[in-house]
């Protein structure tokens, strides 16, 4: 919730590492947790602060090519994560909001 209040309020990421410590304690507490709706949250969230860490890289800079891709990359692969949590909850009002 933090992360996600945070990147969604400001879009300007400038405590990356917090955040992705907010988001390792929250996947250590949801590790024996069977709900899919936190599970689609958390890797929401992980892939907004994908986002906006791609965005506050400089676009034009041929060095910094590479970790945009990367980035882009586990952004993608997070929300992908995240559509495939929404799939596993048997309630379809999930499975369409998230």
């Amino acid at each position: 919730m933090i992360v996600d209040n945070y990147v969604g309020r400001f879009r300007i990421v400038t405590k990356i590492q917090s955040m992705k410590e907010c988001l390792k304690k929250s996947q250590l507490l949801l590790q024996n947790v069977d709900s899919p709706q936190d599970w689609a949250e958390l890797y929401y969230a992980s892939g907004n602060l994908g986002l906006a860490r791609m965005s506050a890289m400089p676009i034009s800079e041929r060095r910094h090519a590479q970790a945009r891709r990367a980035v882009q990359d586990d952004a993608k692969h997070n929300f992908e994560l995240a559509i495939a949590c929404c799939k596993k909850d048997p309630r379809e009002r999930i499975q369409t909001k998230l």
